[in-house]
C-alpha cells in the first residue's frame, strides 16, 4: 500500500479502511507530490460526494476509535477529525466531542487520568497534552536506552 508514501498517509488510509482507498487511489492530484500530501488527502476526502451515510453507524464507528498501540497522537486526532465528518456531528458541539473520545480512548492510562484532572479542558489544550506526555515517554526511552 504505501508505494512510496508518507507514513502520515499510510497509516491514516489504513485506518479509514480499504474503502476509502479505493476511493483515493481515483483522486485527481495536481501533482504527484500531493498524494504525500496528508492535508491534501484529507482535504480531498472532506469534498468527495459521499452517497448516502447511515449516521448511526458512523457514530458506532467514531465512539468505537480508540488510540491504536504505536499510534501517534497526531494520527489519532487526524482518524478521529475524519470520522467525526462523517458522522453528522453539528459544528458547535465537534471539538467537545472529539476531545471526549481522545479522553476515553488515549492508549495511556496515565495520560488518561491527566486529561480528567484538568477543568476546563479543551480540544487544543488537550492534544497540546497528549503530545507533551508522548514527547517526554519518548525522550524517557531515549534515556533508558543510552545507559543500558
Amino acid at each position: 500500500m504505501s508505494h512510496g508514501r508518507k507514513p502520515g498517509v499510510v497509516l491514516f488510509l489504513y485506518w479509514i479502511g480499504v474503502d476509502a482507498l479505493k476511493i483515493y487511489n481515483r483522486f485527481q492530484l495536481d501533482s504527484p507530490d500531493d498524494k504525500n500530501d496528508l492535508t491534501k488527502t484529507i482535504q480531498n476526502f472532506e469534498e468527495f460526494p459521499i452517497a448516502e451515510l447511515n449516521e448511526t453507524f458512523e457514530r458506532y464507528t467514531f465512539n468505537s476509535r480508540n488510540q491504536q498501540e504505536n499510534e501517534s497522537i497526531d494520527v489519532y486526532v487526524t482518524v478521529l477529525r475524519a470520522l467525526a465528518k462523517t458522522s453528522n456531528f453539528c459544528d458547535c458541539m465537534r471539538d467537545s466531542i472529539i476531545r471526549d473520545r481522545i479522553v476515553l480512548g488515549v492508549q495511556d492510562p496515565c495520560v488518561r487520568k491527566w486529561l480528567l484532572q484538568k477543568r476546563n479542558l479543551t480540544l487544543s489544550k488537550c492534544i497540546d497534552l497528549c503530545k507533551r506526555s508522548e514527547a517526554t515517554n519518548l525522550q524517557l526511552k531515549r534515556i533508558s536506552g543510552a545507559q543500558n
